[in-house]
């Protein structure tokens, strides 16, 4: 029985050292070198990718108004651009309003600093939720 697990042991050990380990590559950091399989670069470039072509993910906007009339909201429209050039404005219609909204935040935390400086100009702004176009300068 000794003779069978020891038999067992040392085919599991020359079939574990005849398999064949994949081609590394080496990344260099700023904290030193890193070895790894040329497929996880492959797999990142293609996560990267897929991001671009798939850019909006949930989040957050400022709505600051809805309007019944296209011309008011195509005037408040251009007075965010010119002062928040920054920012994104956003100008949409579902029936029977038109609604301008402002920025891309991707949680009610980073908004809310800004929301209640909006108010000051628009009481009526409000956080809504929305798909965001996510970006790494915020104001």
């Amino acid at each position: 029985m000794q003779r069978n697990k020891l038999s067992f042991l040392f085919c599991v050990m020359l079939a574990l050292a005849s398999i064949k380990l994949p081609a590394q590559e080496v990344i260099s950091t700023d904290k030193g070198n890193v070895n790894q399989d040329p497929k996880i670069s492959k797999l990142l470039e293609s996560h990267k990718e897929w991001n671009k072509r798939n850019a909006e993910v949930s989040g957050f906007r400022i709505q600051i108004n809805t309007y019944t009339s296209r011309a008011e909201a195509m005037q408040i429209r251009s007075v965010l651009m010119q002062k928040y050039p920054d920012l994104g404005v956003y100008f949409s219609y579902k029936q029977p309003t038109y609604r301008v909204r402002l920025g891309d935040y991707r949680n009610r935390f980073e908004a809310h600093g800004f929301l209640l400086e909006i108010r000051k100009d628009y009481p009526a702004a409000a956080l809504v939720p929305d798909d965001i176009t996510p970006t790494f300068s915020q104001k």
